[in-house]
């Protein structure tokens, strides 16, 4: 066998075949090299021949790749409308071998097949993986007579290929995925009506893979469309009922002070003060929760990570939630340690913390605590929100960590929440190549930890 120029040598294709005349002369007798290609003895019986010849990358190989991965096809289960189009290709062709063949990076995959029991072949073996390289159909009436295909495993071995016929599976883009062929066992042809039906079902195939696509797409909008729904659905609740409470506490706190001021002492006039101070300050927070995940539904945050020290974005959040603890009487502290840079979004990660601690101080009884522990593990550095507050069952933690989960109790002070703190801090953790856990125990409090790119990513 000659090997011509683009092709790649492999070494599977040294092997010992028989002579067919039983004996040779000392000319043709196998050299000390070949005995030490193959590690054992070498009959006066045997010759070796030339390297198999393997077809090179298609010249759009790695955009045919990407294509061929586009389809979501690899790997997938029998689907009787592809095992159909093979059965009657080898049907029209007379036949017993037939199969759709997707030629991936290093193997040639078969979504249908007829007459064979392999699933996928090696691609330095695969004939399809030079039918790929034409348009047209390729036509091999004998492979012991081919110098490309004579020595090929398949044709020297089981399945015993002789004869085969691809036809090239080409997308719109002009990609070819691979073929559809069909196989015999002894040398063949195919008349005019056969190449021609033959490339008809080629067509049909590629047909239903773009209609699979399709469809693929679209059960993924729909979803999409869902979680659009739900979301808009999660909203007017919270517009309706969540939004509106701390804003009927404000005209009514109002209404009071203005209406009676004359006649109220100064005491009484602090306290409506404060309480009207409060109801503003959640409302302001529940806006502030909806645009945030309005944004990241919205992707109208954008993600810029930087190298930044954690510890000093935690002690500005705490120093922002101080007041908050005062009023409460809890204490609220981070524990002394060394720098913790990270690799992150800042201004996400300021984000997160202040819903965490804040949630952390909601459940938290007055003369609790929460506290904050940094603490680096390899390239990951970890922070903990611990609380001393209510404390949650094990289904209710699960709950919490669920996909898209909204629930919303109030605080230990009454305070209202809307069901988004924890949904925006997985996304943005997400976003940011970091995860959540959290430890809890009803009576006894949460610790709720959360892992971060260190500085060297």
């Amino acid at each position: 066998m000659l090997v011509g120029p683009g092709s790649r040598v492999s070494t599977r294709g040294f092997r010992p075949i028989p002579h067919p005349a039983g004996n040779f002369p000392s000319s043709v007798r196998p050299s000390p090299l070949a005995s030490a290609l193959t590690e054992k003895p070498v009959s006066t019986q045997t010759i070796f021949e030339l390297p198999i010849k393997i077809a090179p990358p298609t010249a759009d190989e790695s955009e045919r790749l990407e294509a061929l991965r586009n389809y979501q096809i690899l790997d997938t289960g029998v689907e009787q409308a592809y095992q159909d189009i093979v059965e009657l290709a080898g049907a029209i062709c007379n036949t017993p071998i037939a199969a759709i063949t997707l030629v991936d990076a290093d193997r040639q995959w078969f979504k249908a097949r007829v007459g064979l029991d392999a699933t996928e072949t090696s691609r330095d073996l695969a004939f399809c993986a030079h039918a790929i390289h034409s348009r047209q159909l390729f036509i091999v009436p004998d492979a012991t007579l081919d110098e490309r295909f004579f020595d090929n495993p398949l044709v020297t071995q089981a399945p015993n290929i002789r004869f085969y016929a691809g036809a090239p599976l080409f997308n719109q883009g002009g990609h070819i995925l691979g073929t559809l062929c069909t196989i015999d066992r002894k040398p063949n042809s195919l008349n005019d009506f056969q190449q021609r039906a033959l490339a008809i079902l080629a067509r049909q195939v590629m047909q239903l893979l773009e209609l699979r696509r399709a469809v693929h797409q679209l059960d993924q909008t729909s979803q999409e469309l869902r979680i659009s729904n739900a979301s808009k659905d999660r909203l007017l609740s919270i517009l309706s009922h969540d939004l509106k409470t701390p804003f009927i506490g404000l005209v009514g706190l109002s209404q009071m002070i203005s209406e009676n001021w004359q006649e109220m002492p100064r005491s009484e006039i602090k306290e409506l003060a404060d309480d009207l101070a409060t109801s503003a300050e959640s409302g302001l927070r529940l806006v502030e929760q909806m645009l945030e995940w309005a944004m990241l539904e919205g992707k109208g945050f954008t993600n810029g990570p930087t190298h930044f020290d954690l510890r000093l974005l935690l002690e500005d959040v705490l120093s922002t939630l101080s007041s908050v603890a005062k009023q409460k009487g809890i204490d609220l502290n981070i524990h002394p340690g060394p720098p913790s840079r990270v690799h992150a979004d800042a201004d996400m990660c300021r984000s997160l913390f202040q819903n965490l601690v804040s949630n952390a101080l909601k459940f938290t009884p007055p003369g609790g605590s929460v506290s904050i522990a940094l603490f680096a593990e390899g390239d990951i550095v970890q922070c903990e929100v611990r609380d001393t507050g209510l404390g949650m069952s094990p289904g209710r933690v699960k709950q919490l960590l669920a996909a898209n989960s909204t629930y919303s109790t109030d605080g230990t002070s009454g305070e209202k929440g809307t069901g988004l703190g924890l949904v925006l801090c997985k996304q943005m953790l997400e976003r940011n190549r970091g995860s959540l856990s959290i430890t809890s125990e009803p009576g006894r409090g949460s610790t709720f930890k959360i892992s971060l790119p260190g500085s060297k990513f």
